[in-house]
């Protein structure tokens, strides 16, 4: 009796539950927030080709500069990439390759989920779909007013509701297919898109051509010499709190810039040592920029031996001085591939300026 009733009753609430925290799963859209080197903003849509990891975006959100921030949904992730604009004069389209790989895991999409199906090409409503600066995930629904060769133009379909700007660069889906990107707006409530198929016919042969070269080399901008952080090289810095934009990014603290947040406290920085093999770690060392910013004051070091960045076991904590030294000193040697440094507070509000790391 009770098999059969599970069968019956129990079974398809659980399947309706299951689908229910499926489609309400933030990423699986793949939207991702955009900031560009001038502070404006927008959005784009990542996706997975030739096992690389890159995001489509309208050119005029990507900029002038050739940075940018990408974040994603909730669990946020940020990461800086490069732009790159190899399509046509007139085509409102660029593709981002991200620097560092740290979204890579949250990449999922497939580039032949742009290809349309029957039902897509005919579909009457669409999903508009944005993301707050939270990582929370918003639907609008939309009806397709007008399809053309290279677009396609929809309206809100509640007369209450309007898209606001900075819509620029979301995607519209139908199901969990992209069906096209926002470009550009006659009203509050209207939007025209690029049909997903174009974007397809064009960011596809990029990656197939050019992709993984470009992204090897903005990987391979982020390494610094060991003689220059006076000891381990490092492969990569990340952080959980955005820079303020995209050129003030957390890769800075590896070289003469600097890196800047404005998310307050706590936040993460995660250093990714360049070997394979796991490093004796001695000492670390950090430096912020005391003028006209505010000095982080506690910050607790924890290490990783662990192949991807997970499993910290706490090291040593201490205070940053108010004009941004911080040191370690010297301790017993611990085993590291990750070392995470947690930024637990400072000395006075403000944004917050790392200026650099270092390893020994």
């Amino acid at each position: 009796m009770f098999l059969s009733n599970f069968r019956t009753v129990y079974l398809p609430l659980l399947l309706v539950l299951l689908i229910s925290i499926t489609a309400a799963n933030p990423g699986n859209s793949q939207t991702v927030r955009i900031q560009n080197g001038l502070g404006e903003w927008g959005y784009g849509w990542m996706f997975l080709s030739e096992g690389s990891c890159f995001v489509a975006l309208p050119e005029h959100v990507a900029g002038p500069l050739p940075k940018i921030t990408i974040s994603t949904a909730a669990p946020v992730v940020s990461d800086q990439a490069t732009v790159l604009k190899p399509f046509w004069d007139g085509m409102d389209l660029a593709i981002a390759v991200p620097d560092q790989g740290v979204i890579n895991s949250r990449c999922v999409a497939r580039v032949e989920q742009l290809k349309p199906s029957d039902q897509t090409r005919t579909a009457r409503e669409i999903n508009l779909i944005r993301i707050t600066r939270a990582g929370q995930e918003m639907r609008t629904k939309m009806q397709v007013t007008k399809r053309d060769y290279l677009t396609l133009e929809a309206e809100i379909a509640n007369d209450g509701l309007s898209i606001g700007q900075g819509t620029s660069g979301a995607f519209a889906f139908v199901g969990s297919r992209p069906v096209g990107m926002a470009i550009e707006s006659d009203g509050v409530n209207q939007a025209r898109f690029i049909r997903a198929e174009e974007i397809l016919l064009n960011v596809s042969r990029f990656a197939e051509e050019q992709g993984r070269a470009y992204q090897l080399a903005a990987l391979s901008e982020t390494k610094v010499p060991a003689e220059h952080i006076s000891g381990i090289a490092i492969r990569s810095v990340t952080s959980t709190a955005p820079p303020t934009l995209p050129q003030f990014g957390p890769a800075n603290v590896l070289s003469d810039g600097l890196f800047v947040t404005g998310s307050g406290v706590p936040f993460d920085v995660v250093l990714r040592l360049d070997h394979e093999a796991v490093q004796r770690v001695n000492r670390v060392e950090v430096e912020a920029e005391a003028q006209g910013y505010a000095v982080p004051n506690q910050i607790v070091v924890s290490l990783s031996t662990e192949e991807t960045p997970r499993r910290f076991r706490f090291w040593t904590q201490g205070r940053m001085t108010p004009d941004g030294a911080f040191d370690t000193g010297m301790l017993a040697a611990r085993n590291a591939r990750w070392i995470r440094l947690r930024f637990l507070g400072t000395w006075t509000e403000g944004e917050i300026a790392v200026r650099s790391v270092r390893v020994e």
